[in-house]
C-alpha cells in the first residue's frame, strides 16, 4: 500500500471522501474527511495509508492501525458496516444538499442467507451472531437513508447492490475466491447497467474543489 499511495494526502483525492474508524482508546467514531467543508482542516492533510489501514483494521483480523499521530484505530464497521447513512447525513447537512435531489449508488460485499434457531441462546448462535449484529446495522442505516431521501415513497433516490451468497462460503481472510467474488460482481454491474448508466453514468459530475489545498489556502 505504502508503494501504490507513495504518500499521498488526503488532500490529493479528487473526489469527496468521508471514511469511517473507530478510535479504540476513546471508543468513539471517528471519520476521515477530504475538505469539502470549511470545518474540515485537519484530515487532508492526512496520510490516505491511514485512513485505508484504519477503516479495515477488523478486529479479531487485525491488531489497532497505529496513526502518523499514534491514534489507535480500528475497522469504520465496527460501528458503520454500511456507511450509507453517513453520506447522506453529510450530504444533506454539510454540503447541504437537498434530500430530493440526492442519487445513491451502495455498494455492498454481498448478503449471506443464513436461517437463525427459533430460541437458540448466545451459545446456540456462535458465529452467527457477527452476521446478526452486522446485518441489523447495515439494514439500519439503508433504513434511516430511505427515510431521509424519501425513498421510494417521493421517487427512486438509492440504488443497493449486494449479492445473496451463501453463508460460510466467504470469509474475511480467504483469497481463494477471489474469482468468484469478481465473478459476482462483473455480472451485477452487468444486469444492473441499463438502469444505472442514465443515472450516474451519462453526465459527469461537476469537479471537485477543495475548500482548502495542501498548502493551507482557502479555494
Amino acid at each position: 500500500m505504502e508503494r501504490v499511495f507513495d504518500g499521498a494526502l488526503i488532500g490529493d483525492a479528487k473526489t469527496r471522501l468521508i471514511v469511517p474508524a473507530w478510535d479504540a482508546d476513546h471508543r468513539s467514531v471517528y471519520l476521515y474527511k477530504t475538505a469539502h467543508h470549511g470545518r474540515l482542516e485537519t484530515d487532508y492533510r492526512r496520510p490516505i495509508i491511514d485512513a485505508a489501514m484504519a477503516t479495515a483494521a477488523a478486529p479479531t483480523y487485525y491488531r489497532q492501525h497505529k496513526t502518523v499521530d499514534d491514534i489507535g484505530l480500528l475497522d469504520g464497521g465496527v460501528w458503520a458496516n454500511n456507511p450509507i447513512a453517513i453520506a447522506t447525513v453529510e450530504a444533506i447537512t454539510l454540503l447541504g444538499w437537498t434530500p430530493g435531489s440526492l442519487r445513491i449508488l451502495s455498494l455492498g460485499c454481498g448478503d449471506e442467507v443464513y436461517m437463525l434457531p427459533e430460541a437458540p441462546g448466545i451459545g446456540g448462535l456462535g458465529l452467527k451472531i457477527l452476521s446478526l449484529l452486522m446485518d441489523g446495522q447495515s439494514r439500519g442505516a439503508l433504513g434511516m437513508a430511505k427515510l431521509l431521501t424519501g425513498h421510494p415513497h417521493d421517487g427512486d433516490a438509492i440504488y443497493r447492490y449486494s449479492p445473496a451468497v451463501p453463508a460460510g462460503f466467504f470469509s474475511l481472510d480467504d483469497t481463494s475466491k477471489i474469482s468468484r467474488l469478481k465473478g459476482l460482481g462483473v455480472s451485477s454491474a452487468r444486469n444492473a447497467k441499463p438502469q444505472l448508466k442514465p443515472i450516474f453514468f451519462q453526465t459527469p459530475a461537476a469537479p471537485f474543489v477543495p475548500v482548502y489545498d495542501l498548502k493551507g489556502m482557502a479555494a
